[in-house]
């Protein structure tokens, strides 16, 4: 059964209204030849507009295995893009994107990976890991979408001479 032996994900920033490196690292236990497609799922909470995203590799490894941008879907927080030579099995790949964090705090949504074969075949959309670490002060802050609304703690005014 094909299927995803490696699946995690974790962001840059959880600061809502931040730009926010998203990077994925995925691995199979079968060839995906060109053509074939990945989703990730579950991306909710962006204020990044639908549209063409641009994919960078995450090390010389996954350069050229992935297509160079991929398609942007906010309302259904998906990303889909192609595979462009070959992801052999038990190759470890990188990927990265950016998305805006949106302005509204969030936790970290469920999120999943799926792949398409040409002809029909396709590994099931799975459950990403999550780092599950503190960053920049937010607990689970490298989880994606985990978006942080900065807060005044304070709040107090004052005059010194009425």
């Amino acid at each position: 059964v094909p299927s995803f032996l490696v699946r995690a994900i974790g962001q840059s920033n959880p600061l809502a209204g931040a730009l926010n490196r998203i990077s994925v690292t995925l691995a199979t236990n079968v060839e995906l030849p060109g053509g074939t497609i990945i989703e990730i799922l579950g991306l909710v909470g962006a204020a990044t507009d639908d549209g063409a995203l641009l994919l960078i590799a995450g090390s010389e490894e996954s350069a050229g295995v992935f297509a160079a941008s991929g398609i942007w879907n906010r309302s259904a927080g998906s990303l889909a893009f192609n595979i462009s030579s070959v992801l052999w099995p038990k190759q470890a790949a990188n990927i990265s994107f950016d998305l805006r964090n949106g302005e509204v705090a969030q936790s970290s949504p469920p999120l999943f990976i799926a792949a398409h074969f040409q002809g029909g075949a396709a590994i099931v959309a799975t459950a990403l890991a999550t780092p599950g670490r503190t960053l920049l002060g937010v607990e689970n802050g490298t989880d994606p979408m985990r978006i942080f609304a900065v807060t005044f703690v304070v709040k107090a005014i004052g005059q010194s001479d009425p």
